[in-house]
This record gives structure tokens, sequence and C-alpha cells, in this order.
């Protein structure tokens, strides 16, 4: 059972259709929002960990059927997630 269904978490639904911030890690650009992001990301797994008081390990899935029609796009967006994620502090 997955929290969300098998949506990604709300604020990160990174096909065009959806239209969320896209997620920026290059810190000279004017439009640098990954740690703010990363931030976000860390405070939605912090809420539904409870759930999943057994282990240690949460499974997030980042989408739907018919979710990645500029499939390039969502797994870029999910590298700078994780990058963001990996170098919060």
């Amino acid at each position: 059972m997955f929290h969300n269904h098998y949506s990604s978490p709300p604020g990160f639904d990174f096909d065009l259709r959806f239209r969320n911030r896209p997620l920026i890690t290059n810190k000279k650009s004017e439009y640098y929002n990954g740690h703010e992001q990363a931030g976000a990301f860390i405070r939605y797994l912090n809420t539904i960990q409870p759930y999943y008081k057994s282990t240690q390990n949460l499974l997030v899935l980042m989408g739907e059927d018919f979710e990645y029609e500029n499939a390039l796009y969502n797994y870029y967006s999910i590298d700078n997630l994780i990058e963001a994620v990996n170098e919060y502090d």
C-alpha cells in the first residue's frame, strides 16, 4: 500500500501537463530552488514515515499512467531532486 497511490508527491509532478515548478539545482541560476525543493520533499517524507514504522526505507513513486509525456524532462527533474536531497543540510 502506497501513501499517495502511485502518484508523485504533491508539488513534484514534473510532467508538462501539471506545470509544477521545475527543480533548478544550478546554484548560479537566478531560479535556483534546489535547497527549498529538497526541504519540501524531506518534509513530505517525514509526514509519511510514521505510517511505515516497520521499515527505515520509504518507496516514493513518481508518476501515474500517461504521466511521462516528456520522459526526458521527468527523469532530468527527478535526477535534480535526488541531487538536491543528497546535498541538503
